[in-house]
Order: structure tokens, then C-alpha cells, then sequence
């Protein structure tokens, strides 16, 4: 049994729902607005931090591949023009051998302190490493990198 609309006299009908859909149009656009504004200055900020850490990692790697020699000394300069970036000179400058390797294991949670035996022989002597140990520095390296990559630059 159907019963016509005309005859239901007991519906009252809406509020009119022109005006609040066009002020949440509107405000949801503002939102939206002011999300894309915060979402680029977050990017525009943190981009230059990103770019240094890719530059950093991707020079790792072709120390990896390419120093077989002197791997370790190339694995130092590196680490000291990346730190150079994030804290003053003088913080780091004078260090050596089991003060530098404290300074890095300070500055993340990266252990390059258990190397310190073998690593003035592997900077300074020429003495050769290890297939294996070149993997975990080069392991302890990107760890490194990648705990310093959200550091403000100087």
C-alpha cells in the first residue's frame, strides 16, 4: 500500500541548507588552504637537512667502492666535513684516533669506539682491512649519518 506524499501532513521540512553548505565549502577550503601552506614551509625547512645527508650517504658510497687502499682515511675526511656541517670547528678539530671516535659514538648511538684499536693502523700505517670490517664501518657510517641527518646546520 503506497500512500501519497501530499497526503503526510505531520513532516515539517528542513532548515534551509543553502547558507551552511557554501560556509563549509568555504571554511573547508581555508583548512585545506592553511594544511598546504604548513605542509611547505615543513618541506622548504627540512629539504636543505635531507640534501646534506643525501650528498653525505651517496660520497660513502663511492668511498665504499672505490678506496680499497685507503678506505679508512676517505671514511675520516668524510665524517669530518659532515660533522663540520652540524657543529664548530674547534668541538672536534683536535681530536685523534679514540677522542674522535668518542665524539662520534657521543653524537649518535653508533659504536665506532670498538674500532679504535685497528683504526690509527688503518688511517695512518696502511695496514689493509677486512672485507667484513669494511662493512661495519660502513654500517656504523650510515647509522651515523642517518642519526645527524635531522641536526640543524650551522
Amino acid at each position: 500500500m503506497k500512500v501519497p506524499l501530499a497526503q503526510l501532513h505531520d513532516i515539517l521540512p528542513g532548515p534551509d541548507t543553502g547558507i551552511i553548505d557554501n560556509l563549509n565549502l568555504v571554511a573547508s577550503a581555508f583548512l585545506i588552504f592553511i594544511l598546504a601552506i604548513c605542509f611547505l614551509y615543513r618541506i622548504y625547512h627540512t629539504w636543505p637537512r635531507h640534501r646534506l645527508f643525501r650528498q653525505a650517504r651517496r660520497e660513502l658510497n663511492l668511498i665504499f667502492k672505490n678506496h680499497q687502499s685507503n678506505y679508512i682515511p676517505a671514511v675520516n675526511a668524510l665524517l669530518k666535513k659532515t660533522a663540520s656541517i652540524y657543529w664548530k670547528r674547534e668541538d672536534f678539530a683536535g681530536l685523534y684516533t679514540h677522542e674522535w671516535l668518542k665524539f662520534l659514538d657521543d653524537a649518535s648511538s653508533c659504536h665506532f669506539s670498538r674500532y679504535s684499536d685497528q683504526w690509527e693502523s688503518w688511517s695512518y700505517s696502511g695496514s689493509e682491512i677486512s672485507a667484513k670490517e669494511k662493512k661495519e664501518v660502513l654500517r656504523e657510517c650510515r647509522k651515523w649519518l642517518r642519526s645527524n641527518r635531522n641536526r640543524r646546520p650551522l
